[in-house]
């Protein structure tokens, strides 16, 4: 049986099979080395501690992309997982993001592995929310007869006294920023309204649901 294990925001595949109930040692020292890794960011506050953290942040990042490309071949029982991950991967996924999200430090970590894919994670995370959100922005419309004004909208209690369409906490993108509605939709052509998330905070790469819609657009106007 395949399935997701995500961790620190870094998605990897692992199979589960069923030879041991006990946790795989490489687990557990991939936990270990998730917490030197957020011990040792927790260090950089600026530009010069990010330098100093540096050699040791560049051996650290080797020996987890290298656990974790082991870990992606590997098979485990699903109750497998040790406790020590599961608690280790949000602390260092919370370090990553504070240290990525400073312009100072970013461009110093930028190309280490966990970043990486952390990063590639959230753009993941935001692009899927971006289409859901949208659905949902279509669903007021159809109920109210206009788009919202603002994303929030779609997290409160609806104007004709309807339960919220989506939960609050889904109204803000994998770096806590909130998500962007433009009720025009000029990327989507005015087909539908733009919904989109400004994106990572340094590198500032839009995010936005104009993909689909423009491929449906070219579709419709294909000879049938």
């Amino acid at each position: 049986m395949n399935r997701q294990l995500i961790a620190v925001g870094l998605v990897f595949v692992v199979a589960f099979s069923a030879p041991s109930r006990e946790p795989d040692k490489r687990m557990v020292q991939l936990a270990g080395l998730f917490t030197e890794m957020a011990d040792a960011l927790k260090s950089v506050k600026d530009e010069s501690t990010a330098k100093a953290a540096l050699p040791k942040l560049q051996r650290l990042d080797k020996q987890i992309d290298t656990s974790m490309r082991d870990l992606e071949k590997a098979k485990f029982e699903d109750d497998a997982v040790p406790e020590a991950l599961n608690k280790a991967g949000p602390v260092l996924d919370k370090e990553i993001r504070r240290v990525d999200s400073d312009p100072k430090t970013h461009k110093l970590v930028h190309d280490l592995s966990v970043f990486r894919r952390q990063r590639q994670a959230s753009e993941m995370k935001a692009r899927l929310d971006v289409f859901a959100l949208s659905r949902a922005v279509e669903q007021y419309k159809i109920t109210n007869g206009k788009y919202p004004n603002s994303i929030t909208a779609l997290g409160e209690k609806q104007p004709d006294g309807g339960a919220p369409l989506v939960r609050k906490d889904s109204l803000r993108d994998p770096w806590g920023g909130l998500y962007q509605i433009d009720p025009n939709g000029p990327r989507n052509k005015g087909v539908i309204a733009d919904v989109y998330s400004l994106g990572h905070p340094v590198e500032k790469r839009i995010i936005g649901n104009w993909t689909d819609a423009k491929k449906k657009d070219k579709d419709e106007k294909k000879p049938r």
